[in-house]
């Protein structure tokens, strides 16, 4: 590859970054946080922190979680604590994708899940659950009034979970 071909990916020691623009409407987009484990930056939950200093929580309608480190070796539970633990800041949450990893990051059956049992517990208002990745995850059965849509994609899915699913109660 001829320099050319490639951009700049630091500059006198410091990784180069884009220029931030204005930010849109904390509910006009629906927000992506990953992290790349191979660069080691940030951990998924310093980039949730550094989120939160810039975009009103309260307003965020749509969260989409990337890659929170080596998915093979991590699980998503300190992205859950994390969500967890500001849950109240996030009102108007409607719609979240836990796992938004393609096989580049890892593939679907090496993403480590945890126990999501408290996004449906503690997020009431949630209309929209996605994850990607079944190794680890685990459910237990539910009552959640306002979810419309629950995605689940893995490279097998445990069967405790399909029976958790099964047994909860879901509006739709």
């Amino acid at each position: 590859m001829t320099p050319e071909q490639k951009r700049l990916r630091e500059a006198s020691g410091n990784p180069a970054e884009k220029a931030l623009r204005e930010l849109p409407a904390a509910e006009s987009v629906a927000w992506s946080l990953a992290v790349q484990p191979w660069e080691a930056v940030e951990t998924w939950t310093e980039c949730f922190d550094r989120f939160r200093s810039h975009v009103d929580l309260s307003e965020v309608r749509a969260l989409v979680v990337g890659s929170w480190g080596e998915a093979y070796e991590s699980s998503s539970a300190p992205v859950l604590e994390k969500l967890l633990e500001h849950r109240a800041e996030l009102p108007a949450l409607r719609a979240l994708f836990l796992g938004d990893m393609t096989s580049e990051d890892a593939e679907i059956s090496w993403i480590q899940q945890s126990d999501v049992t408290a996004l449906f517990t503690d997020f009431p208002r949630l209309e929209e659950l996605g994850i990607r990745g079944g190794s680890a995850l685990a459910l237990s059965p539910v009552r959640h009034e306002k979810l419309r849509k629950l995605t689940i994609e893995t490279g097998g899915l445990p069967a405790a979970v399909v029976r958790s699913v099964g047994a909860s109660d879901f509006p739709a």
